[in-house]
């Protein structure tokens, strides 16, 4: 049978159970591509050639066939014609890491290697692992992502010529590395011009550059390679940013033992433009220098102090994206972010009235956490006025109040189960008294009444001692003595401090007085 027939779905009979869709493993070669429609250890595995004409078999088959998921290896660039091919008839492709494979091989037993082989794998690997799927870029994000390489390539290979130069005794070979390195700064000058012009063409690419380039310490080459390579920094959460980019910390614990957490995996190329940048912000950033001199006084390793510092400025820029452009994320990124996080929930307006009455009391609301609460539920009924009328999400929201969206998710429930009622603000609840009012009251009696001649020992006045035995012993409370003092506060109870008896009043104290200080000498 040839490739063609197999992979073409044939009608089936009316009675015949209906096949759930395929998923697809393709192994990607120089010359071929090996297609693999099921998962099967005997599964037929068809080849292609790697050209124009093979692909677009491919493409024409995965049509019919309407797999659930086709998953490619990254093989260095090879992978791209098939790639956008598949893309551009809109179907699911996933794009996986060859070590990530390669160990999800070896935990099925599968210790052997062909390109046939791998192409089972990569089918049973996007049935059990479901990988996140591949989104189209623009022709713009494309080309921004080729020169951005190119440039990062080409500062790779005179970083090293230059380590060459260094170590080079002969002249005439030190005279051709100098050519070449004024080659290649000709060219990376040449290639940051093109990127600066294909960020100013594009507005979205515009926008997000000034936003990133507020920040200090982010400059061209860290913004051009934040947009151009890590796109999701405005379609996922900061905890998976901070992991895509390499410095989340990961750990390592087994029963009772608890292992050291370190950092792994990530895109590498982000990785060492953000730690360039962020030995920049530590110097000129206040709020990344601040958070470096608190985490070295506490004792924190140099290099953990920078990776933190790394997840700072990438949680920073995450933020000012999120606040100042939210339309940068798409509303379908809910389907690859963990269970944990939820879609904002639509907020009813109760009343036709509130949204006038919020908005008067945001305006006159002085403190600022109160403030936010009435500005959260307004976005939320009104939407993104700026950017066409659409609904914010609940993080969304959050961004742009600088507020934890926990706080959000709960200030719009208070708004749902009350109305304007539940947003009032409480009264702090603070700590239970000791003593319920009618003892409050009790012991306010007792210390005005005075001291008793025989309950109190025979003092002629109450301090804070005798008061702290008055409550132990008639009311059964355990108190502290600056409790006690609080408690005689509020019950508006002063301490009386007994005035020293003047010496004036005292004739003896006068003439002793007199004698160690006369004022006039003696005559």
């Amino acid at each position: 049978m040839s490739a063609a027939n197999r992979l073409t779905t044939s009608p089936s009979a009316p009675d015949a159970a209906v096949e759930p869709p395929p998923y697809i493993g393709i192994d990607v070669a120089k010359d071929k591509l090996d297609v693999s429609r099921s998962e099967a250890a005997d599964a037929v595995v068809d080849t292609f050639a790697n050209d124009a004409p093979g692909i677009v078999q491919i493409v024409g088959r995965m049509l019919a066939a309407r797999p659930a998921m086709i998953v490619i290896e990254s093989t260095g660039g090879l992978e791209r014609p098939l790639l956008e091919a598949l893309l551009d008839d809109g179907l699911p492709v996933a794009l996986v890491h060859p070590g990530r494979v390669r160990y999800f091989a070896k935990g099925l037993g599968v210790l052997a290697k062909t390109d046939r082989i791998d192409a089972r794998v990569l089918a049973r690997f996007g049935k059990l692992a479901a990988p996140r799927l591949r989104e189209k870029r623009s022709k713009t994000e494309a080309e921004l992502r080729d020169l951005v390489a190119c440039r990062r390539q080409l500062v790779t290979t005179r970083t090293q010529q230059s380590n060459r130069r260094g170590a080079t005794v002969s002249r005439a070979a030190r005279k051709s590395i100098d050519a070449v390195l004024a080659t290649l700064d000709k060219q990376i000058a040449s290639l940051d011009k093109q990127i600066r012009a294909l960020i100013d063409a594009d507005d979205d690419f515009k926008h997000l550059d000034k936003l990133l380039r507020s920040v200090p310490g982010v400059g061209p080459t860290l913004a051009a390679t934040l947009a151009a390579e890590l796109p999701e920094i405005g379609q996922a959460d900061r905890q998976r940013v901070c992991a895509l980019v390499g410095v989340a910390p990961f750990a390592d614990d087994s029963g009772t033992t608890r292992g050291k957490r370190s950092i792994r995996g990530g895109r590498a190329s982000v990785r060492n433009v953000l730690y360039m940048a962020t030995l920049a912000a530590i110097r000129c950033n206040p709020v990344i220098k601040v958070f470096a001199q608190r985490l070295e006084v506490n004792g924190k390793l140099k290099k953990v102090g920078i990776v933190a510092c790394i997840r700072k400025l990438v949680s920073y820029a995450f933020h000012l994206i999120l606040a100042r452009f939210p339309r940068a994320r798409p509303r379908k990124i809910w389907q690859n972010v963990g269970p944990s996080r939820r879609p904002y929930m639509t907020v009813t307006v109760r009343d036709p009235s509130d949204l006038s009455k919020l908005r008067e009391l945001a305006r006159a609301e002085g403190n600022a956490k109160q403030r936010d609460r009435y500005r959260a539920v307004l976005l939320a009924m009104e939407g993104d006025a700026d950017g066409g009328g659409g609904e914010l999400e609940g993080d969304q929201i959050a961004g742009r109040l600088g507020r934890s969206p926990r706080f959000v998710d709960e200030w719009l429930a208070r708004y749902r189960r009350a109305g304007l009622e539940g947003m009032k603000p409480g009264k702090a609840k603070g700590r239970p008294a000791k003593l319920n009012a009618q003892q409050q009251q009790a012991f306010k009696a007792r210390i005005l009444a005075g001291p008793d001649a025989q309950a109190d020992g025979g003092v002629c006045t109450l301090r804070g001692p005798e008061a702290l035995r008055i409550i132990a012993t008639e009311f059964g409370v355990e108190m502290k003595l600056s409790g006690v003092y609080a408690l005689m506060h509020r019950l508006n109870l002063a301490c009386l401090k007994p005035r020293p008896k003047h010496r004036k009043n005292d004739p003896k104290a006068a003439t002793e007085w007199l004698e160690r200080a006369p004022l006039f000498p003696a005559s």
